[in-house]
Formats: structure tokens, C-alpha cells, sequence
């Protein structure tokens, strides 16, 4: 039972890592595996990885995020915070649509998002939405620029980054 569950275990990560690879673009690809072998020989501690993995994989999918979580002890599990975030763009589009018929705007909205979050759309797929919806609030459309993942990318810390050689995308993939 026990190698039925680790070969389980084998498969999850080979799955998860070809659906990575299929998300990211390959600089990107190359970082995540660069942070998994130093993961794998002791160079990184879990909470290094996790703050790492979070900056790679923030403005893509959720899916991505939702399955790497997989792999981590609870406490160390990557919260997603978008919608909280989205909460106060939401009240000021309330009140900004609050004299007129806001469930127009606040229900598309709010669909968009949540298209986003199940996976239905993509991230560009939604920024091209909400522009059209915002099309006449430019305050709106920044904020809502400031909130999607990846946005304070130009802040990140230099000491993050890697200068060693990246492997190629078939090596040193994790198991479990």
C-alpha cells in the first residue's frame, strides 16, 4: 500500500509539473525547477520555496497555485489573496454606480472574476473584459490593474533572482 501511494504521489507531481510547464513561459519554467533542485538538496527551506514558487506563480492561474499547495505542509500553503483585494474595488464601483443601475456593472464584474478563478478564462482574457467594462472609468480600470497578480512584479527583490545556468525542461523534476 505504501508504494502504491508514493507511486500516486509520483504521478501527482508529474502531472502537476506538465501542467506548469504548459502555463509558464520557459524563463519562468526554468526558475521553478531551478527552485525545486535546490528544494531537493537542501539549499532552500520550505518557506524560501514557497516565497519564490508564490512570485512565479502569482499571475497565473489559481489551478497552478491550488496544486502546488498540494505538495506543502498546511501551514506553509500559498493563500491566494485576489478577491479579497477585489473586495475594495468592488465597493467603489458600488458606490460610483450607486444613483444609477450598478447590478449591471457589479454583476459582470463579479462574473469576470469569477470566470477567472474557476479557470474559465484566462488572465488576459479578463483584463480584455474589464477594460471594455471600464471603458468610461479610468480610475476604475487602474485600480483593477493594481490588484491582478503580477503587478508589483517591478518591486520584487533583486535577491531573489538567479543568475546560475537554467536547466533544460526536461530536467530535475520533483518527487513529491
Amino acid at each position: 500500500e505504501g508504494q502504491s501511494s508514493e507511486n500516486q504521489s509520483v504521478e501527482l507531481a508529474m502531472q502537476y509539473l506538465q501542467d506548469v510547464e504548459k502555463e509558464l513561459p520557459e524563463k519562468d519554467f526554468a526558475d521553478f525547477l531551478i527552485i525545486i533542485e535546490e528544494f531537493k538538496s537542501n539549499r532552500l527551506s520550505t518557506q524560501a520555496v514557497v516565497q519564490r514558487v508564490k512570485k512565479i506563480l502569482t499571475s497565473q492561474p489559481p489551478k497552478l497555485i491550488k496544486g502546488f499547495n498540494m505538495f506543502l505542509p498546511a501551514e506553509h500553503h500559498i493563500e491566494t489573496q485576489r478577491f479579497s483585494v477585489a473586495l475594495d474595488l468592488v465597493k467603489k464601483i458600488r458606490d460610483r454606480y450607486e444613483t444609477s443601475d450598478p447590478a449591471d456593472v457589479l454583476t459582470t464584474f463579479v462574473n469576470v472574476l469569477g470566470q477567472f478563478q474557476r479557470d474559465d478564462i484566462s488572465l488576459e482574457q479578463t483584463r480584455t473584459k474589464v477594460k471594455a467594462l471600464f471603458a468610461q472609468d479610468s480610475d476604475l480600470l487602474q485600480d483593477f490593474e493594481e490588484f491582478l497578480p503580477g503587478a508589483s512584479d517591478d518591486n520584487a527583490d533583486p535577491s531573489d533572482s538567479h543568475t546560475s545556468a537554467s536547466p533544460s525542461k526536461g530536467a530535475a523534476k520533483p518527487t513529491a
